[in-house]
Protein backbone atom coordinates (compact mmCIF):
# COMPACT_ATOMS: atom_id res chain seq x y z
CA UNK A 1 0.00 0.00 0.00
CA UNK A 2 1.50 3.34 -0.97
CA UNK A 3 2.22 5.53 2.03
CA UNK A 4 0.74 9.05 2.24
CA UNK A 5 4.02 10.58 1.65
CA UNK A 6 4.27 9.12 -1.35
CA UNK A 7 0.90 9.75 -2.65
CA UNK A 8 1.38 13.45 -2.01
CA UNK A 9 4.58 13.42 -3.76
CA UNK A 10 3.58 12.04 -6.52
CA UNK A 11 0.25 14.40 -7.03
CA UNK A 12 2.09 17.07 -6.60
CA UNK A 13 5.00 16.31 -9.01
CA UNK A 14 2.20 15.22 -11.23
CA UNK A 15 0.06 18.42 -11.19
CA UNK A 16 3.75 20.16 -11.08
CA UNK A 17 4.87 18.64 -14.46
CA UNK A 18 1.28 19.01 -16.18
CA UNK A 19 1.50 23.03 -15.53
CA UNK A 20 4.80 22.89 -17.24
CA UNK A 21 3.45 21.09 -20.44
CA UNK A 22 0.03 23.02 -20.33
CA UNK A 23 0.40 25.01 -23.87
CA UNK A 24 0.18 28.38 -23.69
CA UNK A 25 -1.29 29.57 -26.53
CA UNK A 26 -4.58 29.14 -25.82
CA UNK A 27 -4.13 30.21 -22.47
CA UNK A 28 -3.09 33.62 -24.07
CA UNK A 29 -5.89 33.08 -26.53
CA UNK A 30 -8.49 32.89 -23.90
CA UNK A 31 -7.29 36.09 -21.85
CA UNK A 32 -7.16 38.21 -25.20
CA UNK A 33 -11.23 37.12 -25.77
CA UNK A 34 -12.24 37.68 -22.03
CA UNK A 35 -10.26 40.84 -22.08
CA UNK A 36 -12.50 41.99 -25.21
CA UNK A 37 -15.57 40.94 -23.63
CA UNK A 38 -14.89 42.65 -20.89
CA UNK A 39 -14.42 45.86 -23.02
CA UNK A 40 -17.26 45.18 -24.54
CA UNK A 41 -19.52 44.63 -22.15
CA UNK A 42 -20.01 41.11 -23.64
CA UNK A 43 -21.46 38.46 -21.17
CA UNK A 44 -19.69 35.52 -20.29
CA UNK A 45 -21.23 31.99 -19.07
CA UNK A 46 -19.34 28.94 -17.47
CA UNK A 47 -20.86 25.97 -16.67
CA UNK A 48 -19.59 22.31 -15.98
CA UNK A 49 -20.49 19.54 -13.92
CA UNK A 50 -19.08 18.12 -10.72
CA UNK A 51 -15.90 19.74 -9.58
CA UNK A 52 -15.69 21.84 -12.63
CA UNK A 53 -19.04 23.17 -11.77
CA UNK A 54 -17.37 24.32 -8.09
CA UNK A 55 -14.44 26.31 -10.10
CA UNK A 56 -17.29 28.00 -12.42
CA UNK A 57 -18.41 29.25 -9.24
CA UNK A 58 -15.10 30.48 -7.64
CA UNK A 59 -13.65 31.64 -11.16
CA UNK A 60 -16.63 34.26 -11.56
CA UNK A 61 -16.53 34.97 -8.01
CA UNK A 62 -12.98 36.12 -8.09
CA UNK A 63 -13.03 37.67 -11.25
CA UNK A 64 -16.75 39.66 -9.87
CA UNK A 65 -15.32 40.67 -6.78
CA UNK A 66 -11.52 40.98 -7.23
CA UNK A 67 -11.60 42.69 -10.39
CA UNK A 68 -13.48 46.03 -10.34
CA UNK A 69 -11.57 49.16 -11.38
CA UNK A 70 -12.13 52.71 -12.07
CA UNK A 71 -10.79 52.26 -15.64
CA UNK A 72 -12.29 49.21 -17.07
CA UNK A 73 -16.09 48.06 -16.98
CA UNK A 74 -17.23 45.40 -14.56
CA UNK A 75 -17.30 41.77 -15.89
CA UNK A 76 -20.62 40.66 -16.69
CA UNK A 77 -20.10 36.86 -15.88
CA UNK A 78 -22.35 34.47 -14.45
CA UNK A 79 -22.05 30.65 -13.49
CA UNK A 80 -24.53 28.93 -14.91
CA UNK A 81 -24.35 26.13 -12.20
CA UNK A 82 -25.96 28.78 -10.01
CA UNK A 83 -29.97 28.90 -10.18
CA UNK A 84 -31.11 25.09 -8.70
CA UNK A 85 -34.46 25.98 -9.47
CA UNK A 86 -33.89 26.76 -13.06
CA UNK A 87 -31.62 23.96 -13.43
CA UNK A 88 -33.94 20.78 -11.34
CA UNK A 89 -36.51 21.76 -13.57
CA UNK A 90 -34.94 21.50 -16.72
CA UNK A 91 -33.67 18.28 -16.00
CA UNK A 92 -37.23 17.11 -14.28
CA UNK A 93 -39.20 18.27 -17.54
CA UNK A 94 -36.52 17.69 -20.95
CA UNK A 95 -33.64 15.70 -19.36
CA UNK A 96 -30.08 16.59 -17.52
CA UNK A 97 -28.37 17.05 -21.10
CA UNK A 98 -30.53 20.40 -21.03
CA UNK A 99 -29.78 22.00 -18.24
CA UNK A 100 -27.13 24.72 -19.79
CA UNK A 101 -28.50 24.75 -23.13
CA UNK A 102 -31.88 25.94 -21.68
CA UNK A 103 -30.59 28.86 -19.79
CA UNK A 104 -27.89 29.98 -22.40
CA UNK A 105 -31.08 30.21 -24.98
CA UNK A 106 -32.59 32.68 -22.65
CA UNK A 107 -29.70 34.85 -21.71
CA UNK A 108 -26.75 35.04 -24.16
CA UNK A 109 -26.57 36.98 -27.47
CA UNK A 110 -24.38 36.50 -30.19
CA UNK A 111 -21.08 38.02 -29.60
CA UNK A 112 -21.35 36.68 -26.46
CA UNK A 113 -18.60 34.25 -24.35
CA UNK A 114 -19.07 30.45 -22.85
CA UNK A 115 -16.15 28.84 -20.99
CA UNK A 116 -17.31 25.26 -20.73
CA UNK A 117 -15.33 22.68 -18.38
CA UNK A 118 -15.28 19.11 -18.39
CA UNK A 119 -12.58 16.82 -17.87
CA UNK A 120 -13.70 14.01 -20.49
CA UNK A 121 -14.56 16.55 -23.02
CA UNK A 122 -17.76 14.70 -23.26
CA UNK A 123 -20.26 15.55 -21.01
CA UNK A 124 -23.75 15.52 -22.64
CA UNK A 125 -24.79 18.77 -20.99
CA UNK A 126 -21.46 20.37 -21.91
CA UNK A 127 -21.83 19.48 -25.18
CA UNK A 128 -25.59 20.04 -26.04
CA UNK A 129 -24.54 23.66 -24.49
CA UNK A 130 -22.07 23.92 -26.80
CA UNK A 131 -24.03 23.08 -29.75
CA UNK A 132 -26.43 25.82 -29.07
CA UNK A 133 -23.80 28.04 -28.47
CA UNK A 134 -22.29 28.27 -31.96
CA UNK A 135 -25.96 27.91 -33.33
CA UNK A 136 -26.27 31.28 -31.23
CA UNK A 137 -22.99 33.00 -32.62
CA UNK A 138 -21.39 32.94 -29.16
CA UNK A 139 -17.70 32.46 -28.77
CA UNK A 140 -16.69 29.41 -27.40
CA UNK A 141 -13.59 27.86 -25.03
CA UNK A 142 -13.50 24.72 -23.60
CA UNK A 143 -11.20 23.59 -20.62
CA UNK A 144 -10.47 20.13 -20.56
CA UNK A 145 -8.05 16.85 -20.48
CA UNK A 146 -5.63 15.48 -22.83
CA UNK A 147 -8.48 13.48 -24.83
CA UNK A 148 -10.07 16.56 -25.07
CA UNK A 149 -13.34 14.46 -26.24
CA UNK A 150 -16.03 15.95 -28.75
CA UNK A 151 -15.44 19.44 -27.28
CA UNK A 152 -11.81 19.97 -28.75
CA UNK A 153 -13.43 19.92 -31.77
CA UNK A 154 -16.37 21.95 -31.02
CA UNK A 155 -14.94 25.19 -29.15
CA UNK A 156 -12.97 27.91 -30.87
CA UNK A 157 -10.49 27.91 -28.30
CA UNK A 158 -9.42 24.96 -26.26
CA UNK A 159 -7.15 24.51 -23.10
CA UNK A 160 -5.78 21.06 -23.25
CA UNK A 161 -4.61 19.91 -19.08
CA UNK A 162 -1.91 17.37 -20.29
CA UNK A 163 -3.51 14.98 -17.87
CA UNK A 164 -5.92 12.24 -18.05
CA UNK A 165 -6.80 12.55 -14.16
CA UNK A 166 -9.41 14.28 -13.24
CA UNK A 167 -8.45 16.08 -10.17
CA UNK A 168 -5.17 17.66 -12.25
CA UNK A 169 -7.51 18.52 -14.59
CA UNK A 170 -9.31 20.54 -12.17
CA UNK A 171 -6.65 21.83 -10.22
CA UNK A 172 -5.28 23.40 -13.61
CA UNK A 173 -8.75 25.33 -14.69
CA UNK A 174 -9.02 27.14 -10.87
CA UNK A 175 -4.89 27.69 -11.38
CA UNK A 176 -6.39 29.31 -14.01
CA UNK A 177 -8.97 31.41 -12.99
CA UNK A 178 -6.36 32.70 -10.35
CA UNK A 179 -4.00 33.95 -12.94
CA UNK A 180 -6.89 35.43 -14.83
CA UNK A 181 -7.91 37.40 -11.82
CA UNK A 182 -4.56 38.80 -10.93
CA UNK A 183 -4.28 39.69 -14.56
CA UNK A 184 -7.40 41.52 -14.34
CA UNK A 185 -6.84 43.02 -11.38
CA UNK A 186 -6.66 46.83 -11.12
CA UNK A 187 -3.15 46.89 -9.42
CA UNK A 188 -1.98 43.95 -10.96
CA UNK A 189 1.78 45.18 -11.11
CA UNK A 190 2.16 45.21 -7.25
CA UNK A 191 0.58 41.30 -7.28
CA UNK A 192 3.18 40.35 -9.27
CA UNK A 193 5.66 42.17 -7.53
CA UNK A 194 4.60 40.28 -4.42
CA UNK A 195 4.32 36.86 -6.08
CA UNK A 196 7.86 37.59 -7.59
CA UNK A 197 9.10 37.86 -4.17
Amino acid sequence: MASDQMIVENYLSRLVKTLQELPREPVQKTIDILREARKNKKMIFLFGNGGSASNTSHIVNDLIKNCRTNVQPDFRILSLNENTATMTAYANDYGYDTVFEGQLRSYANPGDVVIAMSTSGNSPNVIKALQAAREMGLITIGFTGTMGGKMKDMVDVCVHAPSNWAGIIEDVAIILGHIFTVIFMENNDMVAEKMMK
